[in-house]
């Protein structure tokens, strides 16, 4: 039973003290009636029935309105603490941050949500000025503050504050005036969001996109780039064969073949970086890649920069290129070692990983998963966030003037994006950096390096080939290569002609060297049409890069890379027509590599 408050047991008993008072004057009045019948009067008698019963009556009413008003009250304020109890709940749940500050903009409410955003417990900041407003955002929070407090809310503003520990932090302010019982304003409310993990995220998919916009520009350059190169390595060495050493003009075209040798270097790396480079990936162990490349490592890492080599006995496989696997590694490598010129320690590390989606959602194009890690540590210069910012833009570099092309670590993002991947970097100024690359792990069995390769006798012939290439140039470079070498050649500049030639053509067709990207239809296309209709024909693509259908990696045709020497083109036609397996189903080769040694 619900016990009453001390107010109401005390009207209870003035009420029925009253009573029982007025009662007691009732009798004695009576029993005055009945032992002295000569004072018996109408005013008597109506001032007995006034103060007997009027009376106890009135206080009765009374103390009964005074009880009905005070369990009114009871009610109210038990309402109220109710509701008081559930806001205070709401607040206390709440995810987000909610402050509220007094007329002097001093806290007087500080839920557990901002104290673990801002780091500050509700016992240091009640009763003080905003903690987490710096002096260079005092001005902002002010006049939030004072609009808040003329009545004004603040809607959705972005803002940045600083936390206990020193982190800023991106959040989004919503604010309210506070009113008291009059309808004045008394103080103001704040709601938090914190934004900063996704401006985080907004700003890596701006620079995956710039970058992407980039990659789309330099894979362009370097194809048509590549053309360029083609006509001007088979053109240099066309004009030696004519002259003899000792000709004053010998050692200048020597210049410009070796020049141009060495000019194709620059868009592979393009390549590279706009993720057009042709790629051949096959199942390996990151593990042989360490291993097989140590040695030279030691030879390009000074001695005063220790090198550690740290690999998982249980790695997984990866499908990957396992030369431009190399290329990275290298290029890591190297950059590291740049970055501890006073010396320091680099340290190469294979391992297992387990990507779960609370880590990857925070990433642009990575997926939850398993993967192989290759990580390359230093313990040099480190960058900041802005250097970080531009890492793995084509050209930028943070060395001296001639000390580096900036393309190293935009060569190694390209490769990995193409193979799949994911490249994540942990740097700070004075700590060093360390590189992570991530790959999909694969379980399919390590494939066999070996093949089987027809030997070359002669890199002459007498056998009819089909050419189809698009650039006018290029076509005319290669024909005159192969009819010089005594092959009968029908060069067509597309697809379309090459179907209308096969058709008029009375004799044999032996081979068809077609480039992979043209307008229209692709080599792939072309190579299809034709050994649709001539099965016994053999096939060579040509290309700077591999932007095309995976079939064309399925059918296993060899392939020759731009750009490429006279010799080159000759070498890799005789091992398609000399090759003895069968129709189509050579061993793959690619001719021609980013390193252009060969050339």
């Amino acid at each position: 039973m619900k016990r009453k408050r001390p107010t109401l047991w005390l009207l209870s008993l003035a009420r029925y003290f009253f009573a029982l008072a007025g009662l007691l004057y009732l009798l004695e009045k009576a029993f005055s009636l009945f032992t002295e019948p000569h004072r018996i009067t109408l005013g008597g008698v109506v001032e007995l029935l006034v103060i007997s019963l009027v009376g106890p009556a009135l206080v009765l009413a009374v103390s009964w309105w005074a009880e009905r008003e005070i369990t009114q009250r009871e009610w109210t304020e038990a309402e109220l603490r109710k509701t008081t109890d559930t806001l205070q709940a709401l607040v206390d749940a709440s995810p987000l941050p909610i402050i509220a500050v007094d007329r002097d903009a001093k806290l007087q409410l500080w839920n557990p949500a901002a104290e673990r955003l801002f780091g500050w417990s509700a016992a240091e900041v009640l009763g003080q000025q905003v903690p987490s407003v710096t002096p260079d955002t005092s001005a902002e929070s002010r006049a939030h503050i004072e609009q808040t407090l003329q009545g004004a809310p603040v809607r959705e503003v972005e803002i940045r504050r600083r936390t206990k520990h020193g982190k800023t932090v991106d959040l989004i302010i919503s604010t309210a005036p506070l009113r008291d019982h009059t309808g004045a304003i008394a103080g103001g409310m704040a709601l938090y969001m914190d934004v900063t993990d996704r401006n985080a995220l907004e700003e890596r998919l701006r620079q995956s996109q710039k970058l992407e916009a980039i990659g789309l520009l330099a894979g362009g350059i370097a194809h048509d780039f590549n053309n360029v190169l083609t006509v001007l390595i088979s053109t240099s060495e066309f004009a030696l064969l004519r002259l003899q050493p000792e000709d004053p003009m010998y050692r200048s075209l020597q210049l410009i073949a070796r020049t141009a040798r060495q000019a194709s270097r620059l868009p592979q790396q393009l390549l590279a970086f706009g993720r057009k480079q042709v790629l051949r990936p096959k199942v390996m162990n990151l593990n042989d890649v360490v291993r097989a490349l140590e040695p030279m490592l030691r030879q390009l890492i000074p001695e005063h920069i220790e090198l550690l080599t740290v690999a998982d006995p249980e790695l997984g496989h990866v499908k990957a290129d396992p030369a431009q696997i190399e290329q990275v590694l290298v290029n890591l490598a190297v950059n590291a070692r740049d970055a501890m010129p006073q010396g320091g320690r680099l340290t190469i590390e294979t391992r297992n990983a387990e990507l779960e989606e609370a880590y990857t959602r925070q990433q642009i194009d990575l997926k939850p998963g398993s993967y192989v890690v290759l990580a390359v540590t230093d313990t040099g210069t480190g960058m900041d966030a802005v250097t970080q910012g531009r890492l793995f833009e084509p050209f930028f570099t943070t060395k001296q003037f001639g000390k580096g092309t900036g393309l190293g670590l935009a060569t190694v993002y390209g490769i990995v994006k193409q193979s799949g991947g994911h490249i994540g970097v942990q740097s700070g100024l004075g700590e060093g950096t360390a590189i992570e690359v991530y790959l999909p792990r694969t379980d399919d069995p390590l494939e066999s390096t070996r093949s089987e390769e027809p030997s070359l006798t002669s890199l002459g012939g007498s056998e009819t080939i089909l050419l189809v290439e698009d650039d006018d140039p290029v076509r005319e470079v290669a024909r005159e290569v192969l009819e010089r070498s005594g092959y009968r050649v029908l060069a067509v500049p597309n697809g379309d002609h090459a179907l209308r030639t096969i058709e008029t053509h009375a004799g044999s067709v032996h081979l068809l060297v077609t480039d992979i990207i043209m307008p229209r239809m692709n080599g792939y296309e072309v190579a299809s049409n034709l050994t649709s209709r001539c099965p016994e024909i053999k096939v060579l693509f040509v290309s700077g890069y591999a932007d095309v259908p995976d079939a064309v990696w399925d059918r296993q045709a060899p392939l020759l890379r731009k750009p490429f020497t006279g010799d080159l083109l000759l070498q890799a036609v005789r091992y398609v027509l000399d090759a003895r397996i069968g129709e189509n189903d050579l061993p793959f080769r690619e001719f021609g590599d980013s390193s252009c040694d060969q050339i």
